[in-house]
């Protein structure tokens, strides 16, 4: 899995997974943000002829099959990819397009329980969510169902499929059966059968906690690496989650790798896609808060 996702919302929102692939040397014409878009409308009608295809606006369509809900699909993620390696444009593409299919033939399954995931967002992400809802007209404003980690942070609950991760409402829970009161519980549970090994590299008090690409930012919720023979550092456990595929940590008394930490921020933030948020957390009483 990568760091990198396209929403997608049918009627959730979801997040596509394409695997990364190396930047390549060649040097083919970009294509602007309308062409590309042309181009993602060409593709789906080739997959199938079946399909109905309408750009809504930039870097988004809505994409229906008979008989099916809508899907909107958001391409400034893949286009952001695309730019990254154009000559990876087809397999980019190819994988939005398979994932916004898979979501429209499933909209009608039922909900894995074992795949739901927990996965952390700032605030800022939830209020875009439900402006696009608003922007689109929707009769109900979507309203993906979360927690509030800290001032800053959300718990969002997703089903986690091999195509991406859908972000669910409250109601699509309700209709499961699930309690609420134990949907955090379930969902760590979950995700700590569904990630690989969690591995740690770096030294003298500063690290990178990694776990396949996608969750490293929900590994904020396991709540037995948050011990001082877990992770070493001089002082309070301060984290940095620029991306949702990068966790950092070094310790509140440690001047170096707090320096460390706040340049690789403003590195990843600059470069990544799929950017999370430039503030530093302090584990503190057994919670995350904002590291003043």
């Amino acid at each position: 899995m990568l760091a990198g996702c396209d929403k997608q919302q049918a009627p959730g929102a979801a997040e596509l997974q394409p695997r990364p692939v190396q930047t390549s040397s060649h040097q083919a014409a970009i294509l602007d943000p309308t062409e590309f878009t042309q181009e993602v409308v060409k593709a789906y009608r080739k997959k199938d002829s079946s399909l109905t295809v309408e750009v809504t606006g930039e870097f988004e369509l809505k994409v229906s099959m008979p008989g099916s809900k809508e899907l909107r699909t958001y391409l400034d993620n893949t286009y952001a990819l695309y730019k990254q390696d154009p000559a990876a444009k087809d397999e980019f593409v190819g994988k939005l397009i398979d994932g916004g299919l898979q979501a429209l033939r499933e909209q009608d399954k039922p909900l894995e329980k074992s795949r739901i995931v927990p996965v952390i967002k700032d605030k800022a992400w939830l209020g875009e969510m439900r402006k696009l809802s608003g922007e689109r007209g929707d009769k109900k404003p979507l309203d993906l169902y979360h927690e509030d980690l800290n001032d800053e942070l959300v718990i969002a609950f997703a089903e986690d499929s091999d195509t991406g991760v859908r972000y669910l409402e409250k109601e699509a829970f309700v209709e499961a059966g699930l309690d609420l009161k134990e949907l955090r519980k379930l969902a760590v549970e979950n995700l700590n059968q569904l990630l690989p090994e969690i591995e740690r590299t770096g030294a003298d008090g500063y690290y990178m906690l990694t776990a396949g690409g996608t969750y490293e930012a929900s590994l904020l919720l396991f709540e037995n690496i948050w011990k001082p023979d877990q992770l070493p550092v001089k002082g309070e456990i301060v984290v940095a989650i620029p991306a949702r595929d990068t966790l950092l940590v070094t310790g509140s008394d440690d001047a170096e790798g707090l320096v460390k930490m706040k340049a690789a921020v403003a590195k990843i933030t600059d470069a990544e896609t799929y950017r999370l948020t430039t503030t530093l957390f302090v584990y503190r009483e057994g919670k995350f808060v904002k590291f003043e």
